[in-house]
C-alpha cells in the first residue's frame, strides 16, 4: 500500500539537495566548487546529521583533489574507506579514489598498495567496472613511472566488453602512450583512434582531444580539431578547472604543435600548465608527455618530431 512507502524525511531531502548542488558545481570553475561544499559542510554540521557529514567528507577529499592537494585528498579518501566494511561498494570506491589520487601525486608505491588493498574486494564484489578502474589506475601509474613498454592486449579487449567508454578511453590513451613510445606507430595510431571515438561516447572532451593529438602524433591524418583543440575542451580545461584537466589540454597542445600552428592563448595556456607543476616532477610523464617535454615542444624547435625517436633533441640529445 502507499502507505508502507518510505518517503523521505527534511535531513534526507537535504542531502540530496546538496549532492545535486556538489555535482553541478564539478562542471564549473573550481572557486564554485569550493563555495557549494563550504556551505553543505556548514548544514550538515548545524543538523548534526552522521549520514550527512560522511557525505561531506567524500565532497570535501574530491575538492581536495581538484585543488591538486592530491596527498591531502589520498588521505581523506583512506580515512573515508574506514567507516564502510571491507568488501562494500563505498569501500572500494574509496580506495580506487584514494589510488588515483596517489597516481597524481606520483607516490606509485603509495598506489600500487592501495590497490593491492582494495584488489580482495574488487573480487568479492565482483564488479568489472571496479575491476577495470583499478587496472587503468595501475597502468598508467607503470607508465608514468617507466615500468612498461609492451601494450597489454587483454587488458584492451576487457575494457572494450565491459561497455564503459570513459574507463576504456582512459586506459586506451596509457596503452596507444606506451606503443607511441616503441615507435609501434600503426598500433599507437589504431589504438589512440579507439581512445579518441571512446572518449567522444563519454563526452569527455579534454581526453578526446588528447587521444586525437596522439593518433595524428603517429601518423594520422590531421583533421579540423588539430588545427585547434575544441571548445568544449577549452572550457573544460580552462585555469579554474584544476590541474589534471589542464595537464591533459596542455599535452594535447604540445603534441599538435609539432604539425599544426598553435594559438598564442592555448600556447600560453600550455605553457602556464607545465610551470605549474613543482620542478621535482616535471619530467615525470602524465597521460602521453612530462610537463618537460611539453614544454621543449612548445617553446622549442616547430617542424614535426621524427616518429621513431618524439624527443630527440635538434643536437641528438634524448628528453625521455
Amino acid at each position: 500500500t502507499l502507505a508502507a512507502v518510505s518517503v523521505p524525511g527534511p535531513s534526507e531531502l537535504d542531502v540530496l539537495a546538496d549532492t545535486v548542488r556538489v555535482f553541478a558545481s564539478r562542471t564549473m570553475p573550481l572557486e564554485v566548487e569550493e563555495r557549494v561544499v563550504r556551505e553543505a559542510a556548514s548544514r550538515a554540521g548545524a543538523r548534526g546529521d552522521a549520514r550527512a557529514a560522511s557525505r561531506v567528507a567524500d565532497w570535501v577529499a574530491w575538492l581536495r583533489y581538484r585543488q591538486s592537494r592530491f596527498e591531502d585528498a589520498a588521505a581523506l579518501h583512506l580515512s573515508q574507506a574506514t567507516v564502510w566494511p571491507e568488501g562494500s561498494v563505498g569501500y572500494v570506491a574509496s580506495m580506487l579514489a584514494a589510488a588515483s589520487a596517489y597516481l597524481e601525486a606520483d607516490r606509485f608505491e603509495d598506489v600500487e598498495r592501495t590497490l593491492g588493498r582494495a584488489q580482495p574486494s574488487v573480487d568479492r564484489l565482483r564488479n568489472a567496472n571496479f575491476a577495470a578502474r583499478g587496472e587503468a589506475i595501475r597502468r598508467l601509474s607503470a607508465y608514468r613511472a617507466e615500468r612498461t613498454s609492451v601494450v597489454d592486449r587483454e587488458l584492451i579487449q576487457a575494457a572494450a566488453d565491459l561497455g564503459q567508454p570513459l574507463v576504456e578511453s582512459r586506459l586506451l590513451v596509457t596503452e596507444a602512450a606506451v606503443a607511441w613510445r616503441r615507435g609501434d606507430l600503426d598500433d599507437a595510431r589504431a589504438i589512440a583512434t579507439r581512445a579518441r571515438d571512446r572518449a567522444a561516447a563519454a563526452s569527455f572532451a579534454p581526453a578526446r582531444e588528447l587521444a586525437d593529438a596522439l593518433r595524428v602524433a603517429a601518423g594520422g591524418r590531421p583533421t579540423g580539431l588539430d588545427a585547434r583543440g575544441s571548445p568544449a575542451c577549452a572550457a573544460a580545461t580552462s585555469p579554474g578547472s584544476g590541474l589534471v584537466p589542464a595537464g591533459i589540454r596542455m599535452q594535447a597542445v604540445a603534441l599538435r604543435a609539432a604539425t599544426a600552428p598553435i594559438d598564442a592563448a592555448e600556447m600560453a595556456a600550455a605553457l602556464n600548465a607545465a610551470w605549474t607543476y613543482p620542478r621535482s616532477v616535471r619530467s615525470v610523464r602524465r597521460e602521453v608527455l612530462s610537463p618537460d617535454e611539453c614544454i621543449e615542444r612548445l617553446s622549442g624547435r616547430r617542424e614535426p618530431f621524427s616518429p621513431m625517436d618524439p624527443f630527440q633533441s635538434e643536437t641528438g640529445g634524448d628528453h625521455k
